[in-house]
């Protein structure tokens, strides 16, 4: 039985882990994000990683940003599983 191996970075991995909580309620729709330095204390990763997943996000069009106001919510992931 062979499986196949994925490899994810870590801002896939973050990725995931906010789409998550946006599908599962944590964020809302139009709700602000905590800022970058509050998401690495609360993913224990690096600005940069975090800069990665939410353009992951944002190009899935579930983030949209600001300059200057923050990081909104702005669409809600497909539920798919348990929250």
């Amino acid at each position: 039985m062979n499986e196949i191996i994925v490899r994810t970075t870590l801002c896939e991995l973050v990725a995931v882990k906010l789409r998550d909580q946006i599908r599962c309620g944590y964020y809302k729709m139009d709700q602000k994000i905590p800022v970058e330095n509050e998401l690495t204390k609360i993913f224990g990763v690096g600005r940069s990683t975090i800069r990665e997943a939410v353009c992951i996000l944002k190009s899935e069009g579930i983030l949209r940003v600001h300059q200057g106001a923050g990081t909104f919510v702005s669409g809600i992931p497909i539920r798919t599983g348990n929250c």
